[in-house]
């Protein structure tokens, strides 16, 4: 399936929201929208405290949709310093599966955040 610009705006302005609430104003934050081997990813060099947000142009069919992507990819920016810090003790492969962990715990608690607010 495609995405579209809308997609990708959409995508950008949540991952903008949620840099805002977890304060990254440090951080130089770039946005691309290109084809990718998955749906969504981040890139980042912590020492340098500069990221980029990537929205895959063709996404699976399962696609959970922009909003989760940019939890998700968020998820990662939060755990980037724990990341590389562990990776210099540890494999990157034997830490993906931690990471990837650890962005979707944020991801469903971001969720279960907007679910409750919106209840109120």
């Amino acid at each position: 399936m495609k995405t579209t610009k809308k997609d990708f705006q959409e995508f950008k302005a949540e991952c903008e929201r949620l840099i805002d609430l977890f304060g990254f104003m440090d951080w130089d934050i770039y946005y691309c929208h290109k084809e990718l081997n998955s749906d969504a990813s981040l890139s980042f060099v912590q020492s340098h405290r500069t990221c980029t947000f990537n929205l895959s142009t063709n996404v699976n069919d399962d696609w959970d949709g922009c909003i989760n992507c940019a939890m998700h990819e968020v998820g990662h920016l939060l755990s980037a310093e724990l990341y590389d810090m562990a990776a210099n003790y540890h494999s990157k492969e034997a830490l993906s599966p931690i990471y990837e962990s650890i962005a979707n715990r944020i991801m469903n608690a971001l969720n279960k955040l907007s679910k409750t607010k919106g209840e109120k």
